[in-house]
């Protein structure tokens, strides 16, 4: 068997399966042939046992290399690359997103042991997940320490030529024993559950292939299990009620009972279950039946109204909505044997076959246009897993509309139902859906703006395959922000594909991404992606506190931004990393003072931004009544005054510097940018100095080009940085020579040239050249600088642009110009 395999069991999957159950073989072992008596029949073996007794199991049997000798064509390789090579696999298979079970004969339980081990150590999420979603191992003759068998073979090599694999079962080898301590740690603080057996009788040679002890997991509360069977048949048995099945089984149950009910499938039209809508539903009423369409006896335990976006709507000038945002309340009633009553999370109905049940949803909204999922639980009579039917139907919910000039007027509100399939058409191709033959909802322009904000909800019944399709038009354009919005909220509250959730922690560690992703009104989009993204993080981890701080510090990081040359930059970047500070400050209160102070330093635009934040984590804002206050009475006022909120916070910070209780935040390790930055700003190593001026990271140079300590030879090179804000940066101080404003002054950025046009050393020579720049920015700077001679200042005075005829003319008004 050179390559991997994977067998299913059943071949396809029945759709109500909650967790995955792995056979793993041992040594010159087969997917198949392992796990089969001798007298192998028409009446199974146990992987087909499990799959049909205990149906919330996928069931698999891999295959993989693991020869007895090297003659064997089969091949082998270690233990660490085979390990790695098989969790490679089972994530190419999907395997690992939900909860995970595995059954291993011998060397395939030291197999999965080093697997988790590669998973742990990954850096890639995806793989690491296997950690976390692992319920439970069985080992069946596994040889935690080695076995005798492996040791004779290593001692007859010459002879007998063992493989890579056998020489992994080497008694007694340093390298398993490490291997069991680490994985008995590891199995305690995760909550694996673990069975064991271990063979009761000898292979035909007169001993035990695994000796007791090496059988013994070494786990507490774990004691290994007799069976009446050698080391190749302990893991045959011949039918249900081996004793190994039997005990199996029982544990399989025991792990089932942890499985948590949200793991529900979803599945579309027609199931067993069906939601028929009244084609013209009268605002705020929608009457619905749910009909079993199956041949048994269902529940509906839960009919689930879901918002998948409500957004403010606006009919131009004519027509507007006033009132409150984002107000979207529901009721239902159901009338199940002529008895209406109100009902949501308790048992809906019970339903007959081919029997229905009618009910209404009252759905009542304010100045929004909203989209509205529906879906379905039940259990049916054939089986004990929760289902969930996805109707075909989608809601769109507008509010009454009043007239412009008139309240009174009032149009009063309607329902439309749009397959799902057209709306996700219409959002593939940027069509309008008319839905409205009223005017005043037909004059409606953000129907289109509502489905990219519900863009999951309407793409859900093949998420994968949508989202890859959204991905390829959208990413990257306006668009891309209210529907990566919408697969984060999506993801709170539904199972997503890791690959999507990967890709969004990903985006919110890039400052153009996140810079692309724009706002709506009041709603930030990477702000809600990060909020989103902190609940699932939260949802998975164990000490959340510890968790999102450092993820708050990774983010922090990675989105340090330079501005641009006008001092400009994103606002949804700003308000993004202003929600990342606000979160981790309040989990370390004054114990983040130093970050942000350090913080600060090397992010002086946002100045304003870390001046409140201080403000607030200090003493509650009593702080500023220290002299700063009196001279900065209103925040917002000094917004540009970048200098004064820097010295103040550095002067503040050098009284208390030495107060542990400002600085208990471990933050460097997590912020490596920051680090070197604050280093290449703070330095008075002039060589240091040249070195940080030719880092990669423009943050680091810009930062070094900031420092007071650079010399003339710095300047030098600074002229030449493909960075236009660092160039910009020496052209506005005041202590670069006229060598550098010289190279400068032929600077592509008029940015650059309009600030050696306004230098205090500016000469004739590079006045001259300014008069007839092309950038009127940049004359008109010139026209302010007090040091252009005069008779160039009459000049400019006499130019068609008024901005620069303006400040020439003030100019020259100046006493002694």
């Amino acid at each position: 068997m050179p390559d991997l395999s994977l067998d299913a069991f059943p071949k396809n999957s029945t759709g109500h399966e909650l967790a995955d159950l792995v056979f793993v073989h041992g040594i010159g072992g087969h997917p198949l042939k392992t796990w089969q008596p001798k007298n192998f029949n028409q009446s199974g073996f146990w992987p087909e046992w499990v799959a049909a007794d205990l149906p919330i199991y996928r069931v698999w049997s891999v295959g993989y290399p693991a020869a007895k000798t090297m003659w064997d064509k089969r091949g082998s390789f270690s233990l660490p690359k085979r390990a790695t090579s098989l969790l490679v696999n089972l994530d190419a298979k999907h395997l690992g997103e939900r909860p995970i079970v595995f059954i291993t004969h011998s060397l395939g339980g030291l197999v999965v042991k080093q697997l988790l081990r590669v998973a742990q150590d990954s850096s890639e999420p995806r793989l690491q997940r296997f950690v976390k979603n692992t319920l439970g191992i069985i080992f069946i003759a596994t040889p935690h320490l080695g076995a005798d068998i492996a040791t004779v073979a290593d001692r007859l090599r010459i002879v007998a030529r063992p493989s890579d694999a056998l020489a992994d079962l080497k008694k007694s080898g340093p390298y398993l024993d490490d291997l069991k301590h680490w994985f008995s740690a590891q199995a305690t603080k995760h909550g694996w559950r673990i069975l064991a057996f271990r063979e009761g009788r000898s292979v035909k040679y007169g001993f035990k292939a695994v000796e007791d002890g090496s059988a013994d997991p070494g786990i507490s509360g774990v004691r290994p299990i007799d069976i009446d069977a050698d080391h190749i048949s302990i893991c045959q048995p011949e039918t249900r009620t081996s004793a190994i099945y039997e005990d199996t089984k029982a544990f399989l149950e025991e792990l089932g009972k942890k499985l948590e009910p949200a793991r529900i499938e979803t599945r579309a039209v027609g199931g067993d279950v069906q939601i028929v809508y009244e084609q013209k539903p009268d605002y705020p009423f929608v009457d619905l039946s749910i009909c079993n369409r199956g041949s048994a006896k269902i529940a509906v335990t839960e009919l689930r109204v879901v918002k998948g976006a409500s957004i403010k709507d606006e009919h131009g000038s004519e027509r507007c909505l006033t009132g409150p945002k984002m107000k979207l309340e529901f009721s239902l009633r159901g009338s199940h044997n002529g008895r209406w009553r109100r009902t949501l999370r308790d048992s809906v109905c019970k339903l007959e076959s081919s029997e229905c049940d009618t009910f209404q949803l009252q759905l009542t909204s304010e100045n929004t246009l909203n989209l509205v999922d529906i879906d379905v639980e039940f259990i049916s009579a054939n089986s004990a897993i929760a289902q969930r039917y996805l109707p075909i139907e989608l809601l769109i919910i507008h509010s009454p509309v009043s007239t412009f000039n008139s309240e009174t007027e009032v149009d009063s509100g309607t329902i439309s139902i749009v397959k799902r399939s057209d709306a996700l058409r219409a959002l593939l191709n940027r069509v309008k859906l008319n839905l409205w033959q009223n005017r005043s909802y037909a004059e409606c322009s953000n129907l289109y703006p509502l489905l990219m904000r519900g863009a999951a909800f309407v793409a859900r019944e093949n998420l994968l395959i949508n989202w890859e399709m959204l991905r390829s038009i959208f990413e990257g354009k306006w668009e891309w922000g209210p529907i990566l919005a919408s697969f984060s909220d999506f993801a709170v509250e539904n199972e997503v594909p890791s690959s999507i959730i990967e890709y969004m922690r990903m985006a919110m560690r890039n400052p153009t991404t996140i810079s692309g992703l724009g706002f709506w009104d009041t709603e930030c989009f990477s702000a809600t992606i990060l909020s989103n993204l902190m609940k699932l993080r939260r949802n998975s981890q164990g000490n959340p506190e510890l968790t999102d701080s450092a993820e708050y510090l990774e983010i922090l990081d990675k989105t340090l931004f330079l501005p641009d040359t006008e001092n400009i930059y994103s606002v949804a970047l700003a308000c993004y990393r202003e929600i990342a500070h606000r979160a981790f400050t309040k989990i370390h209160g004054r114990g983040s003072v130093e970050f942000m102070i350090m913080s600060l330093q090397v992010q002086p635009h946002d100045a304003i931004a870390y001046h409140e934040l201080l403000y607030d984590i200090v003493n509650e804002g009593t702080i500023l009544t220290r002299g700063f206050q009196k001279k900065i009475p209103d925040l917002p006022e000094v917004q540009f005054n970048e200098g004064k909120i820097l010295a103040f916070w550095l002067n503040w910070w050098e009284e208390r510097e030495g107060q542990s209780l400002y600085k208990s935040v471990g933050w460097r390790r997590h912020s490596p940018r920051l680090t070197s930055a604050l280093q290449a700003y703070q330095t008075r190593e002039r060589t240091e100095i040249e070195t940080f001026l030719c880092h990669e990271d423009a943050l680091v140079r810009w930062a070094a080009a900031r420092n007071r300590n650079i010399a003339v030879r710095h300047r030098e090179i600074l002229t030449r940085d493909s960075s236009a804000i660092v160039r910009l940066t020496l052209a506005r101080d005041e202590h670069t020579d006229l060598d550098a404003l010289a190279v400068l002054s032929d600077d592509e950025s008029s940015a650059v040239r309009r600030w050696v046009a306004n230098h205090p050393k500016l000469n004739r020579r590079l006045a001259e050249k300014f008069v007839e720049d092309e950038s009127m920015e940049v004359r008109a700077f010139l026209a302010r600088n007090s040091s252009c001679p005069r008779d160039l200042i009459e000049r400019l005075a006499q130019s068609d642009v008024e901005d620069v005829a303006q400040s020439a003319r003030r100019q020259l008004e100046v006493p002694g110009k």
